[in-house]
């Protein structure tokens, strides 16, 4: 098909297009006179999607046209003439012009064609020339006949480009190389007002534009209008902007014809520098020619040559920046690392413009001979067969480039086949490996299952080694030193540093054998917060002196978390590791998870929502269990780690109106949809405001994000909290469980625990041990080893008849919060308790000894560093009792924190010490009494609340501080609530918090 009739096809179909598009628009807005708008603007957007289209078909119109200026016209026969040319032995000229052959005897060279078979067909003996030629294909040259009669020709085949065939013997035909289609007349040049024949369309098709501009029959100012609706041609804009040139107004001009030679390129030498001392003159141009500078990698070296070509050339710097920038481009392209620049022809290219500056042109600047320019051999061929030999050479080189580009090819294909076959490889290789490993862990972790069933196990009665982790640098870690009460026990802390001097002097203190204590740092150098766990089971020269201490005996290790890496060094060292196994930690890694264990064993829960990943959904959640469980006035947002914030549903406008006039609303009210839209609305906007949090988060848009990308949950809370209890409990490989220590949690807000008191004091005993064994045994039957600890909220919870709409019932009830596997880290302060009182906890009496109570906090936070002795002397010269009542335990890495641990005979006294202990810190050590943001301040906040009870009621009502106290002040007396162990006797609160 002609291409013009292909373009005139495709605008005549956009216009089609656009006229029919047109009319149904146009119908439209007819029938919808109120849309009239929408629908102009959907015409315009049409007519600019029709103009885009034209002017893109423009563009492949003026590629086309301009693309056959660069196409040489050829007389190529098509495939079925030249077969048939063949067997009829004729020669046909495929062309329409009468023109006489060239007498030559070198045959036309076919264009390459893809072939049909591979076989091929040699000419008879007879006829072939006894001068062999390489070719691409065999061709059939024939002898020069003497007459004119025509000899038959001999078929060829063609071969593929992937098949490199023999050299063949080439002969020669008789058929000479046709003329050109047409010829163009020649334009009379000598008149250059003559007007030039007519050109059309097909003139265009069959010559290109360069040719009929050459010859004459296009101008080449007049270029343009032989394209009239057909395309435009767009004006050439260089890449570079023409940088005006103003030269230096201070000079006098010259008139005086230069008469000096012609510079010669060929006898061109390096002009010496010109020395540093000798004055230079900018307007002296025998001095400028001697300038020359050096360019190391494109960028001119600081010398003095460089400066005083800085210098002459000072006037005209800003267009020699620009030329050294082609000059930097021109050799990081050649790759020039190092060459000599003439300033004066270097001067002279900024005579040319931007665009008319050629790598020639920039060559000329440099002195140095060029190295990157290779210089190829030209062939010359002359003679008879001239022609005919340079066709042969043609098909050579056009061979060797088919060649290297199939080589090319094939290997990229291999490359990129190899590069599959080693991934391939690779990944079989790390699937089996990981199949393997996979295999062996299961093993491991059956061996460590059945070991747990084995009745035969170690007792801690006989001379046995514990091996212990320190990952944290808190001072409660030397609780573990209390495991030295036992003269059978063997300790070893593996730390991840040494222990500073202070705390090598405090353990002389506490244990009466240091020959029992081996401190083990580890020999990585590795970051804190990787699990010594992980590293102990790589840490050989640990592991062989463990072995060479225990000497046989049995080795108990105590983790944090229980891992494959452990088992297996448990395995070499024959050790049993007091800790669940992994597939244990799996089954009870969620939340839900843990309230089904909890549930299990016979304990209440609260309620809990599933967990919540969007914020809509959070809001829905709130409005559900606002409107179902109106009963639950206290409700906490939990995170997985352990972070809550909290919130009343009395804190909502709304809810609080439903509240109240719940008794005139019926439940379809309540459901309505509309009104639920409204109460999620209310929600939305109150939250942020009536949301509680902890010192850990700073406004409530950050907990809430950290909320529903965590996945939190949302669960109910007692009406009021009395007290939270914590009990650990360690359950053995063989026998029953046994309740390690309980303790009470001081709060200095809701949910942020900074200290305990051992044991608890403020609730039943035995209901609370009771209530211990029942999920004690259901850890022993589900072989969740190690020490375990359970914690309960202890408060006022409401009965409600659910079938009248009686008044609440309010009882004292224990609630299971959540089960902690393997928590020695909650475990530590009861460890320290014992340290310092130098007993343990009697499970039967469910107390460390008769009238003895302990205070532990793992970490106060002091306002600056002080030396940890210093510290003991300032408390020491303020009267309190050091090393006798109150113990300090230093940090294992900070100097502005320590631990603090005291004992009383009563819970009163104990309180007592320990606001007196902070009382000194805040007045007399560190005077910061009136520092509401320190530490220690919030400290002793939370003491007063507790010493205010004491000197209001006689007894301490609640442990647990609902919210933060704005200052040092006692709460305001109120109605006292008098918490006795199964009844509230009066349910107004205590203060006015």
């Amino acid at each position: 098909m002609n291409p013009v009739d292909i373009h005139q096809r495709d605008v005549s179909n956009i216009l089609t297009t656009l006229q029919t598009e047109i009319d149904v628009l146009k119908d439209k807005m007819e029938k919808n006179p109120n849309d009239a708008e929408f629908y102009k603007n959907q015409i315009s957007k049409l007519l600019e999607e029709a103009e885009r289209d034209l002017r893109l078909k423009t563009q492949a119109i003026n590629r086309a046209k301009l693309s056959q200026s660069r196409v040489l016209p050829m007389n190529t026969p098509t495939p079925a003439e030249l077969r048939m040319d063949a067997i009829t032995h004729h020669d046909v000229s495929h062309k329409k012009s009468t023109a006489r052959r060239p007498k030559t005897t070198i045959t036309r060279v076919d264009p390459i064609r893809q072939p049909k078979s591979p076989k091929i067909q040699l000419p008879s003996n007879k006829n072939i020339s006894s001068r062999p030629t390489t070719s691409y294909r065999p061709t059939s040259v024939m002898n020069q006949p003497k007459t004119e009669a025509i000899q038959p020709l001999t078929t060829t085949t063609l071969r593929s480009f992937d098949y490199r065939p023999q050299t063949q013997m080439v002969m020669k035909r008789t058929r000479k190389i046709p003329d050109l289609v047409t010829h163009l007349h020649p334009v009379d040049r000598h008149d250059p007002g003559i007007t030039p024949p007519p050109v059309t369309n097909d003139d265009i098709d069959k010559f290109g534009v360069e040719r009929l501009v050459d010859t004459g029959y296009i101008k080449k100012n007049n270029v343009n209008p032989q394209f009239d609706g057909l395309l435009t041609v767009s004006k050439y804009v260089g890449d570079m902007t023409k940088i005006p040139f103003e030269p230096n107004n201070n000079f006098v001009l010259d008139d005086t014809p230069d008469t000096s030679p012609l510079f010669d390129m060929n006898n061109t030498q390096p002009i010496n520098p010109i020395q540093p001392s000798q004055p230079e003159d900018e307007n002296n141009l025998e001095t400028k020619r001697r300038l020359t500078f050096l360019l190391i990698n494109g960028e001119p070296l600081q010398s003095q040559d460089y400066y005083a070509f800085r210098r002459a050339y000072a006037s005209q710097w800003e267009q020699m920046t620009i030329l050294l920038n082609m000059l930097k481009h021109f050799c990081e392209q050649n790759g020039i690392s190092r060459q000599t620049v003439d300033c004066e022809r270097l001067a002279e290219l900024g005579r040319f413009e931007l665009d008319e500056i050629s790598d020639s042109k920039i060559e000329r600047c440099f002195l140095d001979p060029l190295d990157h320019k290779k210089h190829k051999r030209l062939i010359h061929l002359d003679g008879p067969d001239a022609e005919h030999n340079a066709a042969i050479m043609i098909q050579s080189v056009w061979r060797g480039f088919v060649a290297r580009r199939q080589i090319r090819a094939i290997m990229r294909n291999n490359a990129a086949a190899r590069m599959i076959q080693r991934q391939f490889r690779t990944f079989v290789i790390v699937t089996k490996f990981k199949a393997k490993l996979f295999k062996e862990h299961n093993n491991l972790i059956s061996k460590y299952e059945q070991k747990n069933l084995d009745t035969t196990a170690n007792s801690f009665d006989v001379p046995h080694v514990q091996v212990h982790f320190i990952n944290s640098y808190n001072s409660v870690e030397l609780g573990r030193l209390s495991y030295l009460a036992n003269k059978n026990t063997t300790l070893v802390l593996f730390t991840h540093n040494s222990f500073p001097t202070d705390v090598t002097t405090l353990i002389t203190k506490f244990t009466e054998n240091d020959l029992n204590l081996h401190i083990m740092p580890t020999h990585f150098n590795l970051p804190d917060n990787i699990n010594l766990e992980e590293i102990f089971s790589m840490d050989i020269p640990i592991i062989t002196k463990i072995k060479q201490i225990a000497n046989k005996h049995p080795i108990f290790i105590f983790p944090q978390i229980n891992k494959i890496s452990l088992i297996d060094v448990s395995e070499k060292m024959g050790a049993d590791i007091m800790a669940p196994s992994p597939n244990k930690y799996i089954m009870f890694d969620t939340r839900q998870s843990i309230l089904r264990l909890l549930n299990s064993a016979g304990l209440k829960t609260f309620e809990t929502s599933e967990r919540i990943y969007e914020r809509q959904v959070l809001v829905k959640t709130i409005t559900q269990l606002c409107v179902s469980l109106q009963k639950i006035i206290n409700w906490r947002l939990r995170l997985p780690d352990g972070t809550c914030a909290w919130y009343g549903i009395n804190d909502f406008t709304l809810i609080d109106q439903l509240i109240a006039n719940k008794n005139v609303l019926s439940p379809e009210d309540i459901e309505d949809p509309n009104f639920i839209g409204l109460l999620e609305q209310s929600i939305t906007n109150d939250l942020p405001k009536v949301l509680n949090l902890t010192s850990s988060f700073t406004n409530t848009d950050q907990f809430i994000r950290k909320f529903v990308s965590n996945g939190g949950t949302i669960e109910a809370l007692p009406l009021n909290t009395k007290s939270y209890i914590c009990a650990s409990f360690f359950v053995p490989r063989l026998g029953s469980p046994q309740i390690l220590g309980t303790w009470e949690t001081i709060y200095l807000s809701a949910f942020e625990p900074f200290a305990s008191i051992h044991p608890a004091f403020s609730v039943n005993r035995e209901r609370l041990k009771k209530r211990i064994m029942k999920i004690a045994n259901q850890c022993s039957v589900k072989r969740l080893l190690g020490v375990n600890t359970i914690k309960f909220f202890y408060g006022t919870h409401v009965n409600y008849n659910v079938k009248t709409d009686e008044d609440p019932n309010y009882k004292m009830k224990f609630v299971a919060d959540d089960l902690v596997l393997c928590s020695m880290e909650e475990y530590l302060p009861e460890l320290v308790s014992d340290m310092i009182t130098k007993s343990k906890f009697d499970p039967e009496s469910m107390s460390i000894g008769p009238a003895t109570y302990t205070y532990v906090q793992s970490l106060v936070e002091l306002p600056t560093e002080i030396d940890f002795l210093e510290f003991k002397e300032k408390l020491t010269e303020n009267d309190i009792a050091v090393d006798s009542k109150v113990f300090l335990l230093p940090h294992l890495k900070r100097k502005d924190a320590v631990g603090l641990a005291v004992f009383e005979q009563s819970v009163d006294r104990l309180i007592n010490v320990v606001f007196r202990v902070f009382t000194v810190i805040t007045s007399s050590i560190f005077e910061i009494e009136e520092d509401c943001d320190a530490k220690v301040v919030s400290y002793l906040k939370a003491i007063s609340f507790l010493k205010g009870q004491l000197e209001s009621g006689g007894e301490i009502q609640s442990t647990s501080l609902a919210r933060k106290m704005s200052g040092l002040q006692i709460p305001k007396k109120s109605s006292l609530r008098m918490f006795r162990f199964d009844s509230l006797v009066v349910k107004e609160p205590t203060t006015d918090i």
